[in-house]
């Protein structure tokens, strides 16, 4: 796989909003976006626990390694926005890193209740 794929809850509507945005963003589609589900059945997230692979986005690199949620805010912006500085001196700066993560946190607080659950997705 070439780029990053987007591991997301596409059955619930903050999430559907958060890939709409970032697909809007990724001028150079160097995303795939994929349902949790599809991404759990076929394997690409044993690498996360299981309680938590329907707590946010994960986003999986070419080698099958694996980020999630506010972790994976920095690789996310550096495949967004390659080269720009604002977005390096975020992702580079503790204190960016942990605006990044504080945002995110606010932002996946935002669905609704057991939206984003394992015992959805069984």
């Amino acid at each position: 796989m070439s780029g990053y794929l987007i591991a997301y809850d596409a059955g619930c509507g903050p999430c559907e909003a958060f890939r709409r945005a970032v697909s809007l963003l990724d001028s150079a589609k160097r995303l795939r976006f994929v349902p949790l589900g599809e991404a759990d059945a076929s394997g690409m997230l044993d690498a996360v626990p299981p309680d938590s692979r329907y707590r946010s986005f994960h986003m999986v690199d070419g080698a099958g390694g694996v980020q999630s949620g506010g972790a994976a805010i920095p690789s996310l912006m550096k495949t967004l926005f390659p080269g720009r500085v604002v977005p390096a001196s975020l992702v580079r700066s503790p204190g960016g890193r942990r605006v990044l993560a504080s945002a995110y946190s606010a932002l996946s607080r935002l669905h609704r209740p057991g939206s984003c659950s394992l015992e959805r997705a069984e």
